[in-house]
């Protein structure tokens, strides 16, 4: 028959092939539970991106609504052309409110004479 068989050689060997199984799947499940969390932290970001991109959303959106309001508003204003054109209408108006002016001075005037020659008059035929 031959040597007998070493079993200590054999289960030192098979020791050794436990032990670096068990750092391989310690590291596998080291590495796991890191890229796990890294996994989750990433939802994180991206579910807080989302949030933002929809706030901001939300944002250009009113503020789309008030520059269109601004926009029709200013459509509806009066361009220089029409500035030029209700100037000279103020100034024909005022042309004609000085001419008025001129007419009532000079019928006030009339009226004050007209006024003073009554009391005059009035008072020489009581006496």
């Amino acid at each position: 028959m031959g040597e007998p068989t070493d079993y200590n050689k054999w289960r030192l060997v098979f020791e050794m092939f436990l032990f670096v199984w068990n750092l391989g799947v310690s590291g596998w499940l080291w590495l796991g539970r890191s890229h796990k969390a890294t996994l989750k932290r990433i939802d994180e970001v991206e579910a807080d991106f989302h949030d933002r991109i929809s706030t901001y959303e939300q944002r250009c959106l009113v503020k789309h609504e008030r520059i269109t309001r601004l926009e029709s508003q200013i459509g509806k204003m009066p361009n220089h052309d029409d500035l030029g054109r209700i100037y000279d209408r103020i100034n024909a108006v005022s042309g004609d409110v000085r001419e008025m002016k001129g007419t009532l001075e000079g019928t006030a005037k009339t009226v004050d004479r007209l006024h003073r020659y009554l009391l005059e008059h009035d008072r020489g035929s009581k006496s």
